[in-house]
């Protein structure tokens, strides 16, 4: 998957956050990507939960159910200078409408991660006039994240989930936030996703025994029972992805949690009529 110029719209207005979907999901179907009807899956996602992600990115996305609609698995940009309202005066400049067929766009996605996270490149992409600087900056992966450095000694072995409802864009930026986010900390780092295509990069039994400390940043309902006892950390996917260190030091400065104990076991009280036995 390529994002092209041809997907980067500059110097638009919105009337709305509705009127904003509509044009980059408008942008998608003029390049071929997906049946105009997708956008009625992309108000649907929206109106489960808010995709706005922070220093004015929102990642407006279909349902599970409009997948059927994409063509190709593509993303386009709607730039709006001026900003958007998107949610509690929150006001949206980069609006990256995404139609995901497979997983192709992640790469992008967690480069789009990377750009929430730094204000000045976000401001720089909210006001440029050049198409050119959207595309090599979304596109440009930074050699995927060089593999991790063995952890310090004084380094913690963190694991974790991300999911999202959809699985196809929070699910893995907050991944990558996190590892991100704990390589910098010095700690070793292992985050399975239960995305769209299922679960990957699945925690084993070893993992959960090493582990030091369990994030799960989910939209969903994760079942934490494979985690019993362990430093468990719950948060969503925002949290993780606006500030993954923030969330590890809070994770890691978490009491353990305490394991399932076992019943007693309750004492046999005599009936009468064995005590009357007893005593005869």
């Amino acid at each position: 998957m390529q994002l092209t110029n041809a997907l980067i719209r500059l110097g638009a207005t919105a009337r709305d956050k509705t009127d904003a979907i509509r044009q980059v999901a408008a942008l998608l179907a003029e390049n071929g990507k997906v049946e105009p009807a997708y956008v009625d899956g992309m108000l649907a996602r929206e109106a489960q939960e808010n995709t706005y992600l922070g220093n004015g990115v929102a990642i407006p996305h279909g349902t599970p159910q409009s997948r059927d609609l994409i063509k190709e698995t593509a993303i386009a940009v709607l730039q709006v200078p001026d900003g958007v309202d998107w949610e509690d005066d929150e006001p949206a400049y980069l609006i990256v409408g995404i139609a995901a067929g497979d997983n192709e766009h992640l790469g992008v996605l967690k480069r789009l991660s990377t750009v929430v996270g730094d204000e000045d490149v976000a401001a720089r992409l909210a006001k440029t006039t050049d198409p050119d600087d959207i595309r090599e900056t979304l596109s440009t992966v930074a050699a995927d994240a060089a593999p991790a450095a063995a952890a310090p000694a004084s380094g913690k072995y963190i694991i974790g989930i991300t999911s999202c409802p959809t699985g196809v864009a929070h699910t893995y930026m907050a991944q990558e936030a996190l590892e991100i986010g704990a390589r910098a900390l010095g700690h070793e780092v292992k985050i399975e996703t239960q995305g769209s295509v299922g679960a990957a990069n699945v925690l084993t039994p070893q993992d959960i025994a090493r582990a030091d400390v369990v994030i799960i940043a989910a939209d969903t309902n994760v079942d934490p029972a494979r985690f019993a006892g362990k430093r468990l950390y719950r948060t969503g996917t925002k949290a993780a992805i606006n500030d993954a260190a923030k969330v590890i030091n809070t994770a890691s400065a978490k009491r353990p949690s305490s394991p399932p104990t076992a019943p007693l076991p309750q004492r046999a009280t005599p009936s009468r009529n064995a005590a009357a036995y007893t005593n005869t």
